[in-house]
């Protein structure tokens, strides 16, 4: 496996070999939840698509606790540090691959603040204008990203030969698997989880409102249950021959938006 930390250090070490270098927790003003990020502050977004995401605002944006504001502070602007310039340097693939090598969650790919906090920045020698890269991809291979691929090839399968009663299925599997690793990634008790038997999308919903995971991450809940709702119509023997339906495409706009937000 390769060393991604020697290879940052080693590109560092040629590519800005005459800079001067710091901290990037030295060149920053902390910011508290609740406060307000400037506009023109390049900003760090956990993803939900396998990408890490680097924007600069372009309007003032309240600090809700999801994003890595990286304001900076009067010594970092008198060494001509700017957004452009930290967001053109945070995109060089050696770095990127070191922070991948870092990266937490499989839902909401994040990188841990210790370790953004303490890479090296070098100092620009004359300033100038920087092209920049606002996305920084960082794929991650883990399993639920395969479970996630089958299940969304089967899903768009499904629906291209019109079975929307299976797409529907398909996708209250993939609501519950998001859900089920979300729980996963914040820490809770694997062994709760993995022993209730009665764990399916309906209580995995009333676990995540009782956590308030949905407001960390600022996504609704309401497309969930509705996806819980149609699946249980279409898969369950009693409803389905009680109420027979046929479903349709139009069954599956709230998943849609599911797979808007999480990236699937």
């Amino acid at each position: 496996m390769k060393d991604v930390k020697a290879e940052y250090q080693s590109n560092l070490d040629k590519k800005f070999k005459n800079n001067n270098k710091v901290v990037l927790r030295d060149l920053l003003e902390d910011i508290r939840r609740d406060n307000t990020i400037p506009e023109g502050t390049l900003v760090i977004m956990p993803s939900n698509d396998t990408n890490i995401r680097l924007k600069i605002l372009d309007k003032d944006t309240p600090h809700k606790g999801f994003s890595t504001p990286l304001i900076i502070n009067q010594y970092g602007r008198n060494q001509g540090i700017t957004p452009n310039y930290l967001a053109w340097y945070l995109s060089h693939k050696y770095v990127a691959n070191y922070l991948a090598n870092y990266a937490k969650g499989s839902v909401f790919i994040r990188i841990p603040k210790k370790v953004l906090f303490e890479l090296i920045i070098p100092i620009p020698k004359n300033p100038r204008d920087y092209s920049i890269t606002t996305e920084v991809a960082i794929q991650i291979e883990d399993p639920f990203r395969k479970l996630m691929a089958e299940f969304y090839n089967d899903y768009t399968l499904n629906i291209k030969h019109e079975r929307f009663r299976t797409a529907l299925i398909l996708a209250g599997a993939m609501s519950e698997a998001i859900l089920y690793q979300l729980l996963i990634d914040e820490k809770i008790d694997k062994k709760i989880i993995r022993d209730d038997r009665g764990l399916a999308l309906g209580k995995m919903i009333t676990y995540i409102r009782l956590l308030k995971l949905n407001e960390k991450y600022n996504f609704e809940l309401s497309p969930f249950e509705s996806v819980q709702k149609l699946r249980n119509s279409a898969i369950h023997a009693g409803p389905s021959m009680k109420n027979y339906r046929k479903y349709n495409e139009n069954d599956l706009s709230d998943f849609n938006q599911i797979i808007k937000f999480f990236g699937i």
